[in-house]
Parts: structure tokens; sequence; C-alpha cells
């Protein structure tokens, strides 16, 4: 295992510190901003006569750290390159949080509040996880639930049009409780944390219920059954196992000759 740091990394790693001198030390130099990073951070990030929510300064002044970071093309770097990235890989970006930690706590990088130049862009898992942590990074959390609202609402309403395009009708039915409940169990049954999960979901619930009608008309029954199984031994629903044998089955392609560990001088 070669612990070298690549030479295209490095080159990043300068043009970093590079930008950091330029652009970040002054800002976090200038108007007393040391404040937010020195002994006095807690009292001067947090306004605690409206509850403890962050100051506007230190929002503003994060910001500003992240337009200037955006600007010079190093916040979206790890996106793909269509949203205005880099595509870095993992280990750039390993290497780069290690070096950033490295450097101590300042402007440029803060792992209180995992607040960096170099974004991980965590807004919505973040937001659902903790979401006063989101404020305190800066981010209006109230813009990004409007965004999500609007976004999830365009595609159902889609949905629905698609719906009765396809039927040339529409009952009260599908806006029941029953429908509501039937959207949930095809979302856990092919599961939560991706994007093809409920269009799995949809797809395996379709199958089994035209499959169990035939058998039963209590087939209902056996679709809650198979519900509670998934939610309390598979929570992560169908792609939970799909990549469950993807790992296993890289896993076994890794297997074999054991690597070679250069030494490295101290």
């Amino acid at each position: 295992m070669d612990f070298d740091i690549p030479e295209e990394i490095q080159a990043t790693l300068d043009a970093l510190d590079a930008f950091i001198e330029q652009e970040i030390a002054p800002l976090q130099a200038q108007d007393d901003n040391e404040r937010f990073f020195d002994h006095r951070r807690e009292w001067a990030r947090t306004d605690f006569e409206h509850d403890g929510v962050p100051r506007a300064d230190w929002e503003e002044l994060l910001r500003e750290m992240r337009r200037r970071a955006d600007a010079a093309g190093w916040l979206r770097l790890a996106l793909p390159a269509e949203l205005g990235g880099r595509d870095a890989s993992n280990l750039e970006m390993a290497i780069i949080r290690e070096h950033l930690a490295h450097k101590g706590l300042g402007l440029h990088n803060d792992l209180q509040n995992e607040s960096s130049i170099v974004g991980n862009f965590p807004t919505v898992l973040m937001m659902r996880e903790n979401e006063e942590r989101m404020k305190f990074l800066g981010y209006n959390t109230n813009i990004s639930r409007l965004i999500l609202f609007t976004f999830t609402g365009a595609v159902a309403g889609l949905a629905g049009a698609f719906y009765t395009l396809h039927f040339q009708f529409c009952s009260q039915s599908a806006i029941s409780v029953d429908m509501t409940t039937t959207v949930l169990l095809m979302t856990f049954v092919g599961g939560t944390g991706t994007f093809w999960g409920p269009m799995l979901g949809v797809l395996v619930y379709v199958i089994l219920q035209n499959y169990l009608s035939d058998i039963t008309d209590r087939w209902p029954l056996f679709m809650g059954l198979i519900f509670v199984f998934m939610v309390l031994f598979i929570p992560g629903g169908l792609t939970q196992i799909i990549q469950s044998i993807k790992t296993l089955f890289a896993g076994k392609r890794g297997t074999g000759k054991p690597i070679a560990v250069k030494e490295v001088s101290t």
C-alpha cells in the first residue's frame, strides 16, 4: 500500500492553501472575525438572548466564505461536472479533509460545525438528522424545506396527472387513506434511502398484489405481513438487500494476494 500523496492531489492541496492565504485568511482577520474562532467563539456565534440561535454576523461570515469558495471552484469540488463541480474522487476528498483538519480551526474548516470551503453538501440529510446544526452552519432551512416541498409536490402532481390520463377517470379513492397507506407500503418495501427504491417497491407491490389476489381474497393481510417483516428485519427495504449482495460479491472479488505495505521512514 502506497501512502504517498499522488502528484495531482498534491497540486490541488497547494492550490487550496494558496486560496486560503489569499481569500479566506484575510477575511478571517478583518473586523475582529477572529472572535468566532478563539476562546470567545461560543458567545460570538450564539445569540443567547433569542433562544440560542446563530448570530446574524456569524451567518453572514459563513455565507461570504462559501461565496468566495464557490467563485474559486472549491465549494463544489466533490460534485459532478454538470453541477459545477470537478468530480473529485473519494481519495482526493479524504486527503483534502485530513489536510484542512491538520491546519487547525479557522474559517477555512471548522470541525465543530462541519463548515468548510470544500463542501460536502449534506443539507437534506443533516436537516433530517439535526436541523439546529444546519442553522448554525448558516443554512436557511426554511428555504431548503420550501424547495423540497415544491419539488416533491410537483412530482406528486405529475404522477396524479398521468394516473388520470391512463385510467381516463379519477375517483375519491385516489386521495383516500388506503391509497396513502399503499404508497407508504411501496416506499418501505423498495427502500427509502435511494431514488430507485420506491420505484422498485411499486414493481414488487403490483406483482405481489396480482399474484396474491388470484390465490386469496385476503391478500391485503399478506401484504401487511410483508410490510411488518420489512420494517422489523429489513428496514432498508429491497435496496438494502441488493446493496448487501453487491458488497458481498465485491468483497469476494477483492480477496487474493495480500497487498504489500510500503514502509514510511519517520
